[in-house]
C-alpha cells in the first residue's frame, strides 16, 4: 500500500509534464513584413517576407496562401529568422489577399493582408484638341485628351511640346477628359505634342504625336486704366515717372509720349516696352511737358494702336545735382597731347538716373586757387568720358579737374576727389614719308617729313644731299642752273643686313643704264635702303673731262660709305653712241663724284651684244656717278681694253714734232722689220709643234687601240681551248693506278 502511495505522484508529475509539453509544441505567432497592407506592386511574382516564433522547435513548415490558393511553400522555417517566400507562378492583376500558414503540430496563420497587382499599361485613348495638323489663333492654348487604366483611374500625366516636358498634372478618371491651358506660346511656330500617362505603380506610356501651329494675328480689345496722379515727377530728379493699373488680358505694354494728349499711338513710337506695370522716363528734358498714354499687347506681339489708355501729363523738374566724376586717369599720347579719360556717370547724388550729363574739364597749375564757377582755365565741355588737351607745353606741371552738370544746370563741382596730376612728356611719334627732293641750289637739294606734335615737339625733319647741276647732252658740259633727279629705277630696301654678306639690288627697269647693284657691310645693320636713280644733274665744280653717257645716283639709308667693305655696280652702255661718238669700248670708264671731284672707277667690260656693252665697276662708295668715254692717242686697230686707260702724261704732239732724219728712219724701220720677222718664226714654230703633237697623238691613240684588241684576241682563244678541254675523254696513262709507295727503313 506505501509503494502504491509513493508511485502515483510521481506517474501523475510526468503525466502532466508529457501533457503540457504537447499542448504547447506549436507556432505561437507569424509576422508578415512586406508587402505592406494594401500595397500596389507592377510585380506579378513579388518577395514575400515574415518571422515565424516556436517555443520549442528550431524548425518548422510554412506556405503562402494568396487567395485561398498555396502560391510557395517552406519545409524548413528557422525558428524566429526573416523568411522570404516567392510564388511559384504568377499572380493576377487585382487587389489579392494574402497570408502565412505555418505548422509544428498544429497549424498557425498570420494575419490577413491586401495585395494591389498592377501589370497592365495606361492607355491615351485620345488626343482631342488641338487637332492634328490644325492651328490656332490665340498663344494661349488648350490641351484635351483621354485615358484609362483597367487598375488606376486616375493618372499622372505629362504634355511634352518639341520634345520637352512642359505641363504636368492628373488625369480626370477613366475614360474621361482631361483638360488644361498652357499659356504664352511662340506666335508663327509649328508644334509637336504628346502626352505621356504614368499609373500608381509606374508603369507608363506615350500617346501618338500630333501636331499645330500657332498664329495669334488678333489684337486685344482691353487697354490698362492710367489716371493723372499716376503721372509725375514727385522726386523732382527730371525724371517722370508713370504707373497704371494692369489689364487682365495683357502680356505686356507699351508706353507711348508726345508734346500733345494722345488719343491713339498710330503715329508715335513708343518710349517703353515693358511686362511691368510702370515705368520712368529718363529720356525726359527739365522743364519741358510730356503727355503719356499706355496700350497693351498680347503674347504674340499684336497690338492696336488706336486703342489706347487715357492720357495724362507732367513736367520734369530736376532740382538734383548729378554724382561726382571717378576714375579720372591723365596720360601722355606719343604725340605729346594729354589724354583724360573717366567713368561715365549714369546717377545723380539720390541714386536717380541721369543720363543728361556734360562734363566740364579743366587745367590749372595751381589746384588750390582753381575756382570752377569763374576760372578762366576751362579747357571745354563734352558729353564723352574722354578729353585730350592740345594746348599744354611739355614739362609742365598740371592738375586737371572734371566737373559734370545735368540738363537743368544742376552742377557738381565738387574738385577734392576729381582731380589728377601729370607732367606731359615729350613728343615721341613717328614722321610721315619723306617729300620728293627739292630743287638743287648751291649744290645741295633737300627733302622734308613732318609729324603733328603737341607741347613744343620738333614737327619737321629735314635731310639733305649733295647735287650737280642738269649736264647738256652726252658732252659733259655745264648745261644751265636747272637741277633734279629724274627717273627712279630701282628702290629696296634690306630689313637686316648681315656683316660681311653680299647684298645685291637688281634693276628690272630696261630705261635704267644699271643693271644691278650690290655691296658688302663690315657690320650688321636693319632697314638699309638703297635708291637708283637718273640723275639729271652734274655738280658746281664742273662736269667730267670725259663725255658722259649717262648720270646716275645711288641714294642710301642707314649704310655709310664707312660701313662698305666692297660695292659693284654692274651697267649697259649703248653701242650706238660708242659709233656716233667715235669711242671705242676699252675708254668707258664708270666716274664717281667724291671729295669735290669726278674719280676713274676700275672698270671691266664683261659681255656685249649687238646693241650694248655691258660693264662691271668696283667702287668705295655711293655717290652720284657718270659713265664715261674719252678719246687717247692709241695705234690704229687697238683691240678693245679691259681695264681703266690712265691718262698718257707723254703723249707726242704730231704738229709740234720736227721730221725725222734718213737715219732714223731707217733705224726705226730696221727695228720694225725685225720684230715682224720674230713674229713670224715664231708663229712658224708654234704650227710645226702643234701639228707634231697632234701627229704623236694620234699615232699613240692609234698604237694602244691595237694593243686592246690583241688582249681581248688572246682572251677568247684561251677561253677557246679551256672550253675544248672540258670536253676530251681522260686518258689512259692518267687512269693507271699509282704504285704503292715503297717503305723506307730506317738505318
Amino acid at each position: 500500500m506505501n509503494k502504491i502511495n509513493v508511485k502515483f505522484p510521481i506517474l501523475l508529475v510526468v503525466m502532466i509534464f508529457a501533457l503540457s509539453f504537447f499542448v504547447s509544441a506549436t507556432v505561437t505567432s507569424i509576422i508578415t513584413s512586406s508587402p505592406a497592407d494594401n500595397a500596389w506592386t507592377n510585380n506579378n511574382q513579388t518577395d514575400f517576407n515574415f518571422t515565424a516564433i516556436s517555443n520549442v522547435s528550431l524548425t518548422f513548415g510554412c506556405t503562402l496562401v494568396v487567395d485561398d490558393v498555396v502560391y510557395a511553400g517552406d519545409a524548413a522555417v528557422a525558428n524566429d529568422t526573416e523568411t522570404t517566400l516567392t510564388p511559384v507562378s504568377e499572380l493576377s492583376d487585382g487587389s489579392l489577399e494574402w497570408f502565412v500558414n505555418c505548422t509544428d503540430g498544429e497549424l498557425n496563420s498570420s494575419a490577413n493582408k491586401t495585395l494591389n497587382v498592377d501589370t497592365a499599361v495606361p492607355v491615351v485613348s485620345s488626343l482631342n484638341l488641338p487637332t492634328d495638323a490644325g492651328s490656332t489663333s490665340d498663344t494661349n492654348v488648350t490641351f484635351n485628351f483621354s485615358s484609362y487604366d483597367i487598375m488606376d483611374g486616375v493618372l499622372d500625366y505629362v504634355l511634352f511640346l518639341n520634345g520637352v516636358a512642359n505641363e504636368t498634372g492628373t488625369t480626370a478618371g477613366n475614360d474621361t477628359t482631361t483638360q488644361f491651358n498652357v499659356l504664352y506660346l511662340t506666335n508663327g511656330t509649328t508644334y509637336t505634342w504628346l502626352v505621356q500617362v504614368t499609373d500608381e505603380v509606374g508603369n507608363s506610356a506615350n500617346s501618338s504625336a500630333y501636331t499645330f501651329t500657332v498664329a495669334d494675328t488678333t489684337p486685344l480689345i482691353t487697354t490698362p486704366t492710367l489716371v493723372a496722379a499716376n503721372v509725375n515727377d514727385s522726386d523732382a530728379d527730371g525724371n517722370i515717372e508713370v504707373a497704371w493699373t494692369a489689364d487682365a488680358n495683357a502680356y505686356s505694354y507699351r508706353v507711348y509720349r508726345s508734346s500733345t494728349n494722345i488719343t491713339t499711338a498710330a503715329s508715335l513710337t513708343e518710349v517703353a516696352n515693358t511686362t511691368s506695370t510702370s515705368f520712368e522716363d529718363n529720356t525726359s528734358s527739365n522743364g519741358t511737358t510730356y503727355w503719356y498714354a499706355i496700350s497693351s499687347l498680347d503674347f504674340a506681339g499684336n497690338e492696336n494702336k488706336s486703342l489706347v489708355s487715357d492720357s495724362f501729363n507732367a513736367t520734369a523738374n530736376d532740382t538734383i545735382i548729378p554724382e561726382l566724376v571717378s576714375g579720372l586717369v591723365a596720360s601722355t599720347s606719343s604725340n605729346g597731347a594729354v589724354s583724360l579719360s573717366w567713368t561715365a556717370m549714369s546717377q545723380d547724388v539720390d541714386g536717380n538716373a541721369e543720363l543728361q550729363v556734360t562734363y566740364s574739364v579743366f587745367r590749372t597749375t595751381n589746384i588750390s586757387a582753381l575756382n570752377t564757377s569763374a576760372s578762366t582755365e576751362l579747357l571745354g565741355t563734352t558729353t564723352s568720358a574722354e578729353y585730350t588737351d592740345t594746348g599744354m607745353t611739355t614739362g609742365t606741371n598740371y592738375s586737371y579737374v572734371v566737373t559734370s552738370y545735368d540738363d537743368a544746370g544742376n552742377e557738381n563741382t565738387t574738385i577734392s576727389t576729381n582731380n589728377v596730376s601729370i607732367v606731359p612728356s615729350a613728343c615721341t611719334t613717328d614722321y610721315g614719308e619723306w617729300s620728293a627732293w627739292s630743287l638743287c641750289h648751291s649744290s645741295e637739294r633737300e627733302r622734308t617729313r613732318t609729324r603733328t606734335c603737341y607741347g613744343g615737339g620738333d614737327e619737321t625733319d629735314t635731310d639733305t644731299m649733295m647735287c650737280t647741276r642738269t649736264p647738256s647732252g652726252g658732252s659733259g658740259s655745264s648745261g644751265g642752273d636747272s637741277a633734279g633727279t629724274g627717273t627712279s629705277f630701282a628702290d629696296k630696301t634690306w630689313s637686316m643686313v648681315v656683316a660681311n654678306q653680299e647684298n645685291v639690288a637688281t634693276v628690272s627697269d630696261d630705261a635704267s643704264p644699271v643693271l644691278s647693284v650690290s655691296f658688302v657691310s663690315d657690320k650688321a645693320l636693319s632697314n638699309v635702303r638703297l635708291i637708283v636713280n637718273e640723275q639729271t644733274t652734274t655738280p658746281d665744280v664742273g662736269a667730267p673731262t670725259a663725255d658722259v653717257y649717262k648720270y646716275i645716283s645711288i641714294e642710301k639709308e642707314v649704310l655709310t660709305n664707312e660701313d662698305v667693305v666692297s660695292a659693284t655696280i654692274e651697267f649697259k652702255l649703248e653701242k650706238s653712241w660708242l659709233v656716233e661718238n667715235g669711242f671705242e669700248s676699252s675708254r668707258v670708264v664708270l666716274q664717281r663724284f667724291a671729295d669735290g671731284g669726278w674719280n676713274d672707277l676700275e672698270t671691266n667690260m664683261y659681255q656685249e651684244d649687238d646693241d650694248f656693252a655691258y660693264f662691271r665697276a668696283s667702287t668705295p662708295g655711293f655717290s652720284y656717278f657718270a659713265i664715261t668715254a674719252s678719246e687717247v692717242f692709241s695705234a690704229p686697230n687697238a683691240g678693245v681694253g679691259t681695264g681703266v686707260v690712265e691718262e698718257q702724261t707723254n703723249a707726242v704732239d704730231l704738229n709740234e714734232t720736227e721730221p725725222l732724219n734718213e737715219s732714223q728712219e731707217q733705224t726705226e724701220l730696221g727695228e720694225s722689220s725685225n720684230w715682224f720677222w720674230w713674229i713670224i718664226i715664231v708663229v712658224l714654230i708654234l704650227i710645226v709643234v702643234y701639228f707634231g703633237w697632234r701627229e704623236y697623238s694620234e699615232r699613240k691613240e692609234k698604237r694602244l687601240r691595237n694593243e686592246r684588241m690583241l688582249v681581248t684576241i688572246r682572251k677568247a682563244e684561251e677561253a677557246r681551248k679551256f672550253e675544248q678541254a672540258k670536253t676530251k675523254p681522260i686518258s689512259k696513262v692518267a687512269s693507271k693506278p699509282l704504285k704503292p709507295i715503297k717503305k723506307v727503313k730506317r738505318k
